[in-house]
């Protein structure tokens, strides 16, 4: 009897076989697979794995062979164990074990087991029925193939064959017409060219502001602008060095101002005048009162905590119209903290605690900041 034909028919309805005291074969889903370069479509399967821990005797194995060989269980378990006995010395010895559609157990220069499994077989019975499929390249002839094709078949062959025989025809290289139409287009094109660059050197023809059509005939005489000096002129004061011109401002004047412009000039204006400082005012010795800092509140009563600030902004307003100096006091957290009142001792805060819980928030608490 051979050990892994029974181990192959348990793995198509069992994901794990164990042969006790040796090792156990577990199955793994596999889904479907498609090679590109082979053309080639794999069904779903069952892929076969080796793992030497599993070695607790279940008795799905001696089960099975009592029932395919008519034998009594401890005969079948007997039998596994002597079957894995084999197994090891014969792996020990460096042969390679073949199981019967299962795979191939060999040992590496570690001395740690290795498996090959059979992919020949698929235990996986949600596949039954499906094979390995190749996919067939299909060669499509191109639409330069196709037209080709076309114009050969409709060609006969008495015509082919006369083009043939036909002997060419040679090109007569007698004297070329000269080709004059460049030498026209750059003898037309040359004066434009040559008046656009006289444009550009003259280009002040048109900043001048009295431009004229006449002016673009660069063979025409020009006219020069004549200057014309304005008809009358302003006459300006000049006073002389030995002139005092702050004798008639008072001794207690501080500032005076000034104008470049007489009170009967047009452009005279009171509020273009020159504030010129004469000498430095007496500082003011007003007394001021100061006022007290207020008394610091260390101690809050918290109504609410808010993640905008929005909604703590509406609800310090909702707390001022009932009365109260409520306030957002700081961020916390991400947290705007409203205080509902805020006192300067921790007695004053703990009385009011409980007035404040009963007229704002149950859950209102303490804060010493």
């Amino acid at each position: 009897m051979q050990i892994g034909r029974y181990i192959s028919e348990l793995l198509y309805e069992h994901d794990c076989v164990i042969i006790p005291q040796f090792g156990g074969f577990v199955g793994n889903y596999a889904s479907a697979k498609v090679d590109r370069i082979q053309n080639k479509f794999s069904p779903p399967s069952k892929e076969i794995s080796f793992n030497k821990n599993l070695t607790n005797n279940d008795g799905l194995l001696a089960n099975h062979i009592s029932i395919s060989e008519d034998k009594s269980f401890e005969e079948a378990n007997a039998f596994v164990a002597q079957q894995a006995l084999d197994l090891k010395n014969r792996l020990k010895a460096g042969q390679k074990v073949e199981l019967e559609k299962v795979g191939t157990l060999y040992q590496d220069a570690a001395q740690n087991i290795r498996f090959e499994p059979d992919n020949a077989v698929n235990y996986s019975l949600d596949a039954f029925g499906f094979s390995t499929l190749f996919a067939h390249l299909v060669v499509r002839e191109t639409v330069e193939q196709k037209v080709e094709k076309t114009i050969r078949q409709k060609i006969s062959p008495d015509i082919s064959t006369q083009l043939k025989d036909r002997p060419p025809i040679p090109l007569d290289r007698g004297k070329r017409p000269l080709k004059i139409m460049p030498y026209l287009a750059a003898a037309v094109s040359l004066p434009f060219v040559a008046y656009i660059a006289w444009l550009a050197f003259n280009y002040q023809l048109f900043t001048t502001g009295k431009f004229t059509y006449a002016n673009l005939n660069p063979l025409t005489e020009k006219i020069c602008v004549v200057y014309k000096p304005p008809l009358k002129f302003k006459p300006i004061t000049i006073y002389s060095p030995e002139t005092n011109l702050l004798a008639a401002i008072s001794d207690t004047a501080t500032s005076v101002k000034l104008s470049f412009f007489e009170r009967n000039d047009p452009e005279f204006s009171e509020t273009k005048q020159i504030v010129v400082r004469l000498k430095a005012s007496k500082p003011d010795n007003t007394f001021v009162a100061r006022k007290k800092p207020k008394k610091a509140f260390r101690f809050h009563v918290i109504g609410g905590c808010f993640q905008y600030f929005e909604n703590a902004e509406r609800f310090v307003n909702k707390l001022q119209q009932q009365g109260f100096e409520a306030h957002i006091i700081d961020i916390y957290k991400g947290l705007y903290r409203v205080s509902v009142q805020s006192y300067s001792s921790r007695g004053e805060m703990r009385e009011a605690l409980a007035s404040l819980q009963s007229k704002v928030n149950p859950e209102a608490w303490l804060l010493v900041k």
